[in-house]
């Protein structure tokens, strides 16, 4: 997530766009690309599955509380 390019933030708030608008409408569809490389064919990280299954359900966890 540190490489995403600051200026695609920068654009969303020139927009009008909030905090978690663009957490959600841009983070998530920039990282999927990364975390679709965790499992392949003929290789998993099965350690690092965990943790980005992990990442992705705290964000539920946090509203549903």
């Amino acid at each position: 997530m540190r490489v995403l390019p600051k200026e695609l933030d920068e654009a969303a708030v020139v927009d009008g766009a909030g905090v978690w608008t663009r957490f959600w409408r841009l983070t998530p569809p920039l990282c999927r690309p990364a975390l679709a490389n965790l499992q392949g064919q003929f290789v998993a990280n099965q350690n690092m599955i965990a943790a980005a299954a992990l990442i992705a359900a705290i964000p539920t966890l946090i509203v549903y509380q």
